[in-house]
């Protein structure tokens, strides 16, 4: 079990395929993807510095954002919560106006809120003590989290359900082409 990773370099193949005039490079579209953590229940606020430090991260090279979609996405316990989608729907607006205020108050942000039960099926396959929330569906899992005032829930909180509540940002961005791009 090794890793190997090797620099390749790209020859231009004169013999085998007659090139016809100079290569151009064309114009791509493409989706980078962003994920917030909201760890802290008390944290409603987002600023446009916050947003621009994840994206950052991402070192893509120089690109145009066309939109952005905001996906707030909270644990399964809780996403029918009235509070928690009132503190879902406050955070989503204030990621949208950080957004809009990093990149332009005229890009179109939509706001979309989901639950986790991907993430939770995920998280949860390989834990000996709760794999069997997973195997009869979500309402089922919901059910027993909640039971005898969300005695699971908590046991599994720190592990699993905090991990999954996160905002995720797309930005659906077409490179440039131009000048020294």
């Amino acid at each position: 079990n090794a890793y190997y990773d090797e620099k390749i370099t790209f020859l231009k193949d004169e013999n085998s395929i007659p090139t016809t005039g100079d290569w151009l490079p064309a114009v791509e579209q493409g989706k980078l993807e962003i994920r917030i953590p909201l760890t802290s229940p008390s944290k409603t606020t987002f600023s446009p510095e916050e947003v621009a430090s994840y994206v950052q991260q991402l070192e893509e090279p120089s690109y145009k954002i066309d939109k952005v979609d905001v996906i707030m996405v909270n644990s399964i316990e809780k996403f029918n919560d009235p509070a928690q989608q009132k503190l879902q729907k406050k955070r989503g607006e204030s990621l949208a106006n950080a957004v809009k205020g990093k990149y332009g108050a005229g890009l179109p942000v939509t706001i979309s809120y989901e639950d986790s039960w991907e993430e939770f099926k995920k998280d949860l396959v390989y834990s000996a003590d709760y794999y069997d929330l997973t195997l009869f569906g979500k309402e089922n899992a919901v059910a027993q989290l909640n039971a005898e005032k969300g005695k699971i829930a908590k046991e599994i909180e720190k592990d699993f359900l905090s991990k999954q509540r996160f905002a995720k940002v797309i930005f659906h961005v077409t490179y440039n082409v131009e000048g020294k791009n």
